[in-house]
């Protein structure tokens, strides 16, 4: 009887141990698999903030070097228009500083800028194109400047609108990237402002 009583007693230890290991490797499964999602957690959310960041970054010097791209264009347009005549190149026109990849840099817009917004930085990088082309392409012994100076002078139409003959009559010296920002066209003003808001830019393009 005494011998029942012990193996009973014996046995209810081992279901109680068995009991007491299996709830604590229970837990420390279950803790390690806590920590396992909270590391995971933690990781992917490191990654989506950093691809995020990566992503704010590029529209940030999207819109940055589209701003500046234009700024440069108005700013040469003028120059050549006026007859400006500058050191070492007398009025020969410079080759115009633009991304030549503009396209992949409008895309990477496409969801801050609508449609008709998009359509007007394509329309102006389309004239600024056709004046680099024929910058390359010109002879600076034999040729004249006459079609890169009306090249320009589409390009000023477009930007200016009502604004492009009050603009060329005034003096270039008085002429800053403020005024020019201001008196561009409504159509260019409200992209231009879009894009200064974006690159986190100034009128001066800084």
């Amino acid at each position: 009887m005494d011998l029942n009583i012990s193996n009973i007693i014996i046995a209810s230890l081992g279901l109680v141990g068995a009991m007491i290991g299996g709830f604590l490797s229970y837990k420390a499964s279950k803790s390690a698999t806590q920590d396992s999602i909270k590391a995971q957690s933690e990781i992917y959310n490191k990654t989506r903030e950093l691809e995020n960041r990566r992503i704010f970054e590029n529209k940030r010097t999207s819109a940055k070097i589209i701003y500046i791209d234009f700024l440069n264009a108005i700013d040469e347009g003028l120059n050549i228009v006026k007859e400006q005549k500058r050191q070492h190149v007398g009025r020969a026109p410079n080759l115009l500083p633009m991304n030549t990849a503009y396209s992949s840099i409008i895309v990477s817009l496409s969801e801050e800028l609508n449609p008709e917004e998009l359509s007007v930085i394509n329309r102006l990088y389309g004239i600024m194109e056709k004046v680099r082309h024929d910058i390359l392409n010109l002879d600076y012994i034999l040729g004249t400047y006459d079609h890169i100076e009306f090249d320009y002078r589409i390009l000023l139409v477009e930007v200016f609108g009502n604004n492009y003959k009050e603009m060329i009559e005034t003096n270039l010296e008085y002429i800053t990237r403020d005024l020019i920002v201001e008196k561009i066209d409504r159509e260019y003003k409200k992209v231009f402002e879009k894009l200064r808001v974006l690159g986190e830019l100034n009128t001066y393009g800084n």
